[in-house]
């Protein structure tokens, strides 16, 4: 059993608003569409009164260290908000509002996963081909689940987008106070080290929140939101519209990375109408031979080289004597 959580943890202390931290491992640096996601972000938290802080995890390699070293970074902090976004996706500007609105200490976002299956959009549409980082994942069964407000209580989630509450934090720490670890000079929790099960290492975001459901914590997730995730091509999902079957025509495009923040959705630009086959280039009229009395030159003599020696620069001149 956990200790009560205290209740300066519920609720920030700091007189100027709550402040949100929001952390990102970025070992490669972040996709365009992330930067301008976060910007218009930043812009929506602070017309609210939230404050906020940004922090990436740079050149660290190991994704579990990354996330431990965020993890750190917010505890040195006095925010009262963790937010972890991967450094490839775009979102709506309100999303963090609106997970921090719904009041859990545990949110997520159903992010579409970088691939695409092929052979279901041949056989049905888009977002048929499209799958999201939850579990359970089929739309059936996510239908049965309790939901409210746009999000659903799932059971696994991806890390790619989340939301913790620093109390949620706490908890875990007093449960797991012998993961304390160093991470990059900050004393921090392994909380996403891997775990081992079914004689295979779990995920580091399987890892965490089989910790956080250990203590008794529930895992809400919101699958109304435009999500994109970016790798070899972008890929755009709305898991609420998949599970209704109401899936918005316009939104159905796969594409590489041009693409446009257009509001809180991502769009593909707008295609340019074809140009006409330009008409084949008229032959051109047949000309004479140009006698060798028009140029000058007789057969007898040979336009005249320079020698060059075998290592192709210019022989140079000879010196003269002097006079």
């Amino acid at each position: 059993m956990t200790q009560p959580i205290a209740a300066s943890e519920l609720k920030s202390t700091d007189p100027e608003g709550p402040i949100v931290f929001i952390g990102t491992p970025s070992y490669s640096g972040c996709h365009p569409l992330y930067v301008m996601s976060l910007v218009q972000t930043l812009r929506d938290l602070g017309s609210k009164g939230f404050r906020t802080q940004v922090y990436f995890a740079m050149n660290c390699s190991i994704i579990t260290n990354a996330r431990e070293e965020l993890l750190g970074a917010f505890l040195a902090s006095r925010a009262e908000y963790l937010a972890m976004i991967d450094n490839d996706l775009g979102w709506p500007a309100d999303l963090i509002a609106r997970m921090i609105a719904f009041g859990e200490p545990m949110t997520a976002a159903a992010v579409p996963y970088r691939t695409i299956d092929a052979s279901k959009i041949e056989a049905g549409t888009y977002s048929d081909g499209i799958t999201f980082n939850i579990t359970p994942s089929a739309p059936e069964a996510l239908a049965m689940q309790p939901q409210k407000n746009g999000f659903v209580q799932v059971s696994e989630v991806g890390t790619a987008f989340i939301l913790i509450r620093r109390d949620a934090v706490m908890a875990m720490i007093r449960r797991f106070a012998d993961l304390e670890i160093l991470v990059s000079g900050l004393p921090s929790y392994a909380l996403f080290h891997q775990v081992i099960g079914g004689k295979k290492h779990a995920g580091e975001d399987t890892s965490f929140f089989a910790r956080w459901t250990a203590i008794g914590g529930q895992i809400w997730a919101l699958t109304d939101a435009e999500i994109t995730h970016t790798g070899p091509m972008s890929v755009g999902g709305n898991l609420a519209r998949k599970m209704d079957g109401t899936i918005d025509p316009a939104s159905r495009w796969i594409g590489g990375a041009n693409h446009i923040l257009e509001g809180q959705r991502v769009v593909a630009p707008p295609a340019t109408a074809s140009l006409p086959a330009a008409p084949p280039p008229a032959p051109l009229p047949a000309t004479a031979p140009i006698a060798a009395a028009e140029t000058g030159a007789t057969e007898q003599e040979a336009p005249k080289t320079e020698e060059l020696p075998t290592n192709g620069l210019a022989k140079p001149a000879e010196p003269t004597a002097s006079p």
